[in-house]
């Protein structure tokens, strides 16, 4: 079963992002916050981090460079509360993000960005 962890401090957002990600069977994790992630990743590292930006994760850049000093990265997907610009998102990228969803957003764009992260 693939692992997953969600970052999210929000319990309203942690929800809506537990019940679309169990669909696909995912063994789900919850971190409220960095230092939980990290700590968690540490003891197994998942397959898939979804994390929403400014709910647990104050700045995803700097929770990326902590996570690659684990071994193995996995997939990343932020969730981000606002527009994003051109240079942020290839900062992400650069950072290690493999995909950015930007609120609002619904299920066919979570599949979508799922299926281009390849852990789908």
């Amino acid at each position: 079963m693939t692992q997953c962890l969600i970052i999210d401090s929000d319990p309203s957002g942690r929800q809506r992002l537990e019940a679309m990600l169990s669909r696909y069977g995912f063994e789900l994790a919850v971190a409220e916050s960095e230092d939980a992630a990290i700590a968690r990743c540490r003891q197994a590292m998942p397959a898939l981090i979804v994390l929403d930006e400014g709910a647990g994760c104050a700045d995803a850049g700097a929770f990326l460079r902590r996570l690659r000093r684990i071994t193995g990265r996995p997939p990343t997907v932020i969730v981000s509360p606002r527009s994003r610009e051109p240079r942020d998102i290839s900062r992400a990228i650069w950072d290690g993000v493999a995909e950015c969803l930007i609120k609002p957003y619904d299920e066919e764009i979570l599949d979508l960005k799922l299926r281009q992260t390849g852990v789908l």
